[in-house]
């Protein structure tokens, strides 16, 4: 992960017989202060937050899965 940005990349090299080519796929990670900040801009709230998608609530640390928000 690079730091303070917060983002990781997954490069991928595809390979055939005649070509070669890269893919880079940039993935931005969010904390809950930073999701809370963005869905506020648009008039959202979050209304529950999950470590995973069978529901198993959220501790500080855990890497979310699972953000519910409304308007």
């Amino acid at each position: 992960m690079y730091r303070p940005e917060l983002v990781t990349l997954d490069k991928y090299v595809i390979c055939e017989a005649e070509r070669e080519w890269k893919v880079y796929n940039w993935l931005q990670h969010f904390t809950l202060d930073m999701l809370r900040s963005e869905l506020e801009q648009h008039g959202l709230e979050i209304q529950a937050t999950y470590s995973d998608l069978r529901g198993r609530p959220w501790a500080d640390g855990d890497e979310m899965a699972v953000v519910i928000g409304l308007k």
